[in-house]
């Protein structure tokens, strides 16, 4: 049986997985000049998750690390 501790670690990996393709996305865009759909056909993203990356993409560029 699962465990919320289990639960919550798992839940952390995807977000922390997600932000990682986000910060490729945005590397793509800038070093190669792609747009944002030809970034995320590059990564072989599904449609169904280009909204979700669009935000987290946006989120990066508003507040870029470093």
């Amino acid at each position: 049986m699962c465990n919320y501790s289990d639960f919550v670690w798992n839940k952390g990996k995807r977000a922390g997985v997600k932000k990682g393709k986000a910060e490729d996305l945005v590397n793509l865009m800038d070093s190669l000049k792609l747009s944002i759909e030809q970034a995320m056909n590059s990564l072989k993203i599904p449609e169904s998750e280009w909204e979700e990356y669009r935000k987290l993409v946006a989120e990066l560029e508003a507040h870029p690390a470093g």
